[in-house]
């Protein structure tokens, strides 16, 4: 710290050198030049006013280099790299334009807290500290513990969290543990075991990889020990149960309380639905100048600044203040895994198998654990539902699964069933997302499923807190003092995961709200992208996926498509209309005007309430893979795919 404050000073001297350098060159030309009596004298005088200028710039730039040089070399920046160099390459110095934080505090040791570590210390930042109160993440290359794929629910990392992966230089670790899933088969509702329907999309940029979100943290953990273990400290069985700032509201370090406690006994499945930590040792504090709030579902850190803001903002400045947005589940679906072996050659290893019963009651998932043919099956029911409860009657589940999904009852053994019945569901976390920003004064910032929280149904939560890890870093690497980075972060991120949660919020809710804000959005979009591709951009589904266009981007892409879509079904109604008034006009002429009218208003009446009515039956409990089966045709290669699969069956 003392070696940086005198080479800031050093660096301020330099500077105010240089600037007292060129003021007196330009006092000295202009003694020389005299008064300008004539035009040559002028130009003379200018002459030698330029060269002045630049002998003094000349020696400004060099006392500026040598001070900077000694800045660098105290600080560790003796390098400026760019934003993308600071994220993807090894650094040997740091590459913050400030003085770094001695003491770097990650509240949160999953995914996004170990990717916020290793970003940092490849910027060169020593002092980091990950806080978690569960237990470390397992060896990702313990086969004993990835065996029971039943333990752990899998992640889809998709191209965003692929390339925010390869940023930090973790891929190629956590590539080792991933499996490849290159398409879907779904057996649409009253379809038999032989009825499902296969679909392989050919011009998908990336293959989905997946596996376990622990096995995930495992990876990344082993990365920070292998490579940045004298940088980053690690704290787990630690939980934090406080957070306080300076008084004076500046906020400008922070105060984290934190006792040790006992989780439990496993990691829950998936990290979703964790139960809370026995508190088992003294409450000490942590003082930082840095807190990264990677903390997901816990929101200690989101909840303890909204508790601040709201206590010191006045009441004309609340609309601006830090506040957790949270909506009420409208649509409770809990979850019980299973474990699968599904092998080779009639069960394919690089697909994701779903199916669902015509009521919406239950639906069922499969995807890869490993590459031996062992898959982690999901059940899906309603909160009330009887499957949904603990001890089950193992005959109970049977029944249903033997009546819904044969094709998948084939595969469990009496074991899996029992075991299947007697566990209690597990539960999706609600929908959440903090605003309108995402940090606090200028020592701490929140990132990943701390400010945006949502099912993970579409593979959108852990990309999306993958890639905050790299953006945040980003923003250290080119804002010119920390409290700026972090509100430059706020700036590209807070709308962005406010979005997010809006739309995939979107996409859950039932009965009629589904059907207007998912379902027909979905087959119109399929429909007028077929017709018109260079106009029509994919469904929002596909849009929210692809590489290089943001939420943002992707919700006005889609206002837009929706105006257009507009026009287009107004037009139509209007050719309509003007075709149903031709053929009034020409009733008219044989009948009265009267009757003519009253016959043709009433059969449009009945013809649109019977196509309302079916339309509504149809899309009450229709799901995703649903929608999407039914307005996507299949190619050549994938029928024959499906006839070669009948054969083999």
């Amino acid at each position: 710290g003392a070696m940086c404050s005198a080479s800031t000073g050093i660096t301020l001297a330099a500077w105010l050198g240089a600037t007292a350098l060129a003021e007196d060159a330009r006092r000295r030309a202009g003694r020389r030049s005299g008064t300008w009596s004539s035009l040559s004298s002028w130009r003379a005088s200018s002459s030698r006013l330029r060269q002045s200028r630049e002998d003094a710039l000349v020696s400004a730039a060099a006392l500026l280099v040598l001070g900077r040089g000694l800045a660098g070399r105290a600080c560790g920046v003796g390098r400026r790299q760019s934003a993308t160099d600071a994220v993807a390459g090894e650094s040997s110095g740091s590459t913050c334009a400030t003085p770094c934080p001695s003491r770097t505090v990650i509240v949160g040791g999953g995914p996004a807290g170990l990717a916020t570590a290793i970003t940092m210390a490849r910027m060169g930042w020593t002092g980091i500290h990950v806080y978690d109160r569960l237990q470390e993440p397992p060896d990702p290359d313990d086969e004993e513990i990835w065996s029971d794929t039943a333990r752990f629910y899998l992640l889809g990392i998709s191209g965003r969290g692929q390339k925010a992966l390869r940023a930090i230089g973790a891929w190629d670790m956590v590539s080792r543990y991933a499996v490849p899933v290159v398409g879907r088969k779904d057996w649409p509702p009253g379809a038999g075991p032989d009825g499902g329907v296969l679909r392989i999309p050919k011009d998908k940029p990336y293959t989905t990889q997946v596996l376990a979100r622990d096995r995930l943290a495992g990876a990344l953990l082993r990365l920070v020990r292998e490579r940045h273990s004298d940088a980053v400290s690690l704290h787990f069985e630690t939980e934090c149960s406080s957070v306080s700032w300076n008084e004076d509201g500046t906020a400008e370090a922070a105060s984290l309380v934190f006792q040790r406690c006992t989780p439990p006994a496993t990691r829950a499945v998936s990290g979703v639905d964790q139960e809370a930590c026995d508190i088992d040792g003294e409450p000490f504090t942590v003082t930082a100048e840095l807190v990264v709030g990677a903390d997901g579902t816990s929101r200690t850190i989101a909840d303890a600044v909204e508790d601040r803001e709201a206590a010191s903002s006045s009441w004309w400045n609340q609309w601006r203040r830090f506040r957790v947005t949270r909506y009420p589940d409208d649509n409770v679906r809990v979850y019980k895994t299973v474990p699968l072996h599904m092998p080779p050659p009639h069960w394919r290893g690089d697909l994701n198998y779903s199916a669902r019963t015509q009521d919406g009651r239950l639906l069922f998932e499969a995807l890869p654990a490993d590459a031996e043919g062992n898959f982690c099956g999901v059940l899906l029911v309603r909160e009330d539902d009887p499957l949904a409860r603990a001890n089950t009657p193992v005959e109970e589940l049977r029944a249903e699964m033997e009546r819904q999904f044969p094709q998948f009852l084939a595969l469990m053994s009496d074991d899996v069933l029992e075991s299947v019945a007697r566990k209690r569901a597990s539960r999706f976390p609600k929908f959440r997302y903090v605003g309108p920003r995402l940090h606090h004064g200028g020592s701490t910032v929140l990132i990943g499923d701390a400010i945006h929280t949502v099912k993970p149904y579409f593979g959108l939560g852990a990309n999306t807190a993958l890639e905050d890890a790299v953006m945040l870093t980003q923003a250290i690497a080119d804002g010119p003092s920390l409290p700026h980075a972090l509100a430059e972060f706020s700036r590209t991120r807070a709308k962005e995961s406010e979005i997010l949660v809006r739309i995939s919020r979107g996409f859950d809710r039932p009965g009629a709200l589904g059907t207007a804000s998912f379902v027909v959005p979905l087959i119109l979009d399929s429909i007028f992208n077929k017709l018109a591709p260079s106009i029509f951009g994919p469904n929002t589904i596909t849009l929210l996926q692809r590489d290089g266009i943001t939420f943002r981007g992707a919700l006005w892409r889609k206002r837009r498509d929706r105006t257009l879509q507009a026009l287009v079904l107004l037009t139509v109604l209007g050719l309509v209309v003007t075709g149903l008034a031709a053929l009034v006009r020409t009733a008219v002429a044989a009948s009265s005007r009267t009757t003519a009218l009253g016959a043709v208003a009433a059969t449009l009446a009945v013809a649109a309430l019977a196509l309302a009515r079916r339309g509504a039956n149809s899309a009450r409990h229709m799901a995703p893979a649903d929608v999407i089966a039914r307005v996507e045709p299949k190619s050549s290669d994938e029928a024959e795919g499906d006839r070669d699969g009948k054969k083999t069956a």
